[in-house]
């Protein structure tokens, strides 16, 4: 049977490719990771894999592109193998549980010689969510999308309107503002977005609405 880490780069390439991200080590040759994100980009699991066979690695994690709140996170390890009975059910098993400190997007962790280590993430609340203020409805689609969105209004909401898009981090892609004629779809180009959750939002004198949206590539 492959190693473990060849074993994690085919089921990256294979199966998470649509959720995978991009890992670097400094001493490839002994430590690797594999990092993946959920579908809604909102948590990250990071799997790191000590192929040395004698010797545990003190290891530091910085972590770009996605923001982690500070605090104390989960870890699963598999490490000291027995031959037989590693995996009996999700309540008996070799998994051994442990927790993490993350401080300014950067973690150290120590991994035991011949192990695989998941490091289990969540992202920074931010402080966007979606939001109503009043009685109407607005309505994206597609939601997932790729290149364009459609927006679909109440009619009673008809005037200047303040269009703006904001990724998860609260990073603004979209400002303008619209005279809304109250029937009219509103559609608009996406295509230079990347893959992750925005939130699309809509502001006049009637009403106040978050929506969120995800897109895809």
């Amino acid at each position: 049977m492959p190693p473990p880490s060849k074993i994690l780069r085919l089921y990256n390439l294979r199966y998470a490719k649509k959720y995978s991200v991009s890992s670097t080590s400094s001493l490839e040759n002994s430590i690797s990771a594999f990092t993946t994100v959920n579908e809604s980009a909102d948590s990250m699991t990071v799997i790191i894999v000590n192929r040395d066979i004698n010797s545990p690695r003190k290891v530091t994690i910085n972590i770009n592109g996605f923001s982690v709140g500070n605090g104390t996170y989960s870890t699963l390890e598999l490490s000291g193998l027995p031959a037989t009975g590693t995996f009996k059910s999700h309540t008996n098993n070799a998994l051994k549980k442990n927790t993490i400190a993350i401080n300014s997007n950067s973690f150290v962790i120590t991994v035991p010689a011949l192990s695989t280590t998941a490091v289990l993430l969540t992202k920074a609340n931010t402080g966007i969510s979606e939001f109503k203020n009043g009685k109407s409805e607005i309505k994206i689609f597609p939601n997932p999308a790729k290149d364009y969105i459609n927006v679909s209004l109440s009619p009673t909401i008809a005037g200047q309107t303040e269009i703006a898009v904001y990724d998860i981090m609260g990073k603004k892609f979209l400002n303008s503002l619209v005279d809304y004629n109250g029937y009219s779809l509103l559609s608009f180009d996406i295509s230079t977005l990347e893959r992750g959750v925005y939130f699309f939002s809509i502001k006049n004198k009637h009403e106040t609405f978050t929506k969120r949206f995800s897109v895809i590539r």
